[in-house]
């Protein structure tokens, strides 16, 4: 089985945010996809993200992001959780879906 392209791995809606300008590697429903990020978003959160997104030790000499960056190992509502609070997109967290479950712990 060959593996898939850039152009036939889905991007699904609620990973996908204004201004995005980064590509995370997701894994969702079973399936690879990708979430579309904001990275000033993502800084402005947390020091961490800024790390990931500019990492030291990159030859990097402009101040661009990392286009790309894998997370298809961790857990994607999850992170999507995560990516809603720091993309200010708390209706999505907090009225439907897994992650107000997540959040409130109530199955």
């Amino acid at each position: 089985m060959e593996p898939l392209t850039v152009q036939q791995i889905s991007s699904p809606p609620e990973f996908t945010f204004p201004q995005s300008d980064v590509r995370l590697g997701i894994t969702y429903k079973g399936a690879p996809a990708y979430a579309h990020v904001c990275s000033h978003s993502m800084i402005l959160a947390s020091d961490v993200w800024n790390v990931f997104l500019f990492p030291p030790w990159s030859n990097q000499a402009t101040a661009e992001p990392v286009q790309d960056l894998d997370f298809t190992e961790d857990n994607a509502e999850a992170l999507l959780v995560l990516l809603c609070v720091v993309h200010l997109r708390f209706e999505d967290i907090m009225y439907d879906g897994p992650p107000k479950q997540q959040i409130s712990g109530r199955y």
